[in-house]
């Protein structure tokens, strides 16, 4: 398994950085992992690795099964979340309009934030099909792989977003657009229609459309977005989802200028 590497925020040295990054480790991998495999995923030595993880357990962040000796993230993380969660105004005001846009398509709907350079869902509404894409909040995108992400990208000063996507970009698919000039090219063409689709890039089978929500100052603060099973979306589908996401992002949109300030969203 690669080395797990999230991006540049601070020094590597910094112990921040790698309890960051350790907590992030253990949410993806999503099950109780051993100390070795968290030495593997993280290329940290096993003494810091074990330090880290000791002070962890002692604050809630970490608990470790007594049998197993295996870890998993702590409920203490559930409080913070949830406080993060209850402090954006922009997620507050898209409840209805989430239910409403499923509604009115037949299909799962989705709020996300950005954070550096990933898509954070923050909400979600699932349809009621057989099929249908599954996602929950919290879950992480590479930006430039999701209808999203792209959104959000467009949207940002062109001097932030290229600082954002100095680095190479990584694929999660053989979908993936992984050429810097070809996708400066597409968001500009997102930024002027005014919403973004994305087909099997973030993974194959789930094509996503997406709209951004926009706060007094014009600033993008959230993507609205629907999640379709790739085999169904059709160009009539398109259609139909592309002018119901445009429309309730710029519902949403109109509730955040109305409020006299707003809980900071994408960082």
């Amino acid at each position: 398994m690669a080395p797990f590497k999230i991006m540049e925020r601070i020094p590597e040295s910094s112990t921040i950085t790698k309890v960051s990054d350790l907590l992030e480790a253990l949410s993806r991998i999503g099950r109780p992992a051993s100390l070795n495999e968290l030495a593997e995923v993280l290329a940290f030595p096993k003494p810091t690795l074990r330090r880290l993880l000791l002070q962890l357990k002692g604050v809630g962040m970490v608990m470790q099964d007594e049998d197993s000796r295996l870890y998993r993230l702590g409920s203490r993380l559930i409080t913070l979340a949830a406080a993060v969660l209850e402090g954006m105004e922009v997620r507050r005001a898209a409840s209805d309009i989430l239910d409403d846009l499923m509604k009115a398509t037949g299909e799962s709907s989705y709020l996300a934030v950005l954070d550096q350079i990933n898509s954070v869902y923050v909400d979600l509404v699932e349809c009621d099909r057989s099929v249908k894409v599954l996602t929950k909040v919290g879950a992480r995108r590479l930006a430039w792989t999701t209808a999203t992400g792209k959104v959000m990208l467009a949207f940002l000063p062109n001097e932030e977003r290229k600082r954002r996507l100095s680095a190479a970009l990584r694929v999660s698919s053989a979908m993936t657009l992984p050429d810097p000039a070809l996708l400066a090219a597409q968001l500009r063409s997102i930024r002027e229609a005014g919403f973004a689709v994305s087909r099997d890039e973030a993974e194959i089978g789930v094509t996503g459309v997406a709209a951004p929500v926009l706060d007094a100052a014009g600033d993008c603060v959230a993507a609205l977005a629907l999640g379709i099973p790739t085999y169904r979306f059709s160009p009539a589908l398109e259609a139909l989802t592309v002018e119901a996401t445009v429309a309730a992002a710029e519902r949403l949109s109109e509730r955040m200028k109305r409020l006299p300030s707003h809980t900071l969203a994408s960082t």
